[in-house]
């Protein structure tokens, strides 16, 4: 049993599926492609951004999930958070959204910050997300 989203995958080898995950180290965000070929399981992965098409991948198979700042938040520690994600700073009055585990750790950033924020899940049947993180 391979665990992950499957994502496309060019393999030269055999065209079987890849799967992908994303996760939060040390205040992170981490992602990974797993490929079991019958040559040699392959593995890709990198932090911060991830690539587009993973990124479609995952969206399109658990939802896109949204981070909700509380009524008392301390709006200018939530603006600097925000910037360091490069989210326009008009990102406090739009929709925040992301993948479920990009929302985990931009709720844990804002409560380092001081600002209390909950992630809410949407679409693909998901339900809410904790902000707790993995």
């Amino acid at each position: 049993m391979t665990d992950g989203t499957p994502v496309p995958y060019s393999c030269a080898h055999c065209s079987g599926p890849a799967f992908a995950t994303q996760s939060i180290a040390g205040r992170r965000l981490h992602w990974d492609v797993h490929h079991p070929c019958p040559a040699g399981p392959v593995l890709e992965c990198g932090r911060d951004e991830t690539p587009a098409d993973v990124r479609r991948a995952l969206l399109a198979d658990e939802g896109t999930h949204r981070l909700q700042l509380s009524g008392g938040t301390n709006r200018l520690a939530a603006m600097r958070v925000l910037r360091t994600w490069g989210i326009p700073l008009n990102g406090l009055t739009a929709d925040v959204t992301g993948t479920a585990t990009e929302m985990r750790l931009l709720a844990l950033l804002m409560a380092d910050a001081g600002v209390t924020a909950s992630v809410q899940g949407q679409g693909a049947g998901s339900g809410p997300a904790d902000a707790d993180g993995p």
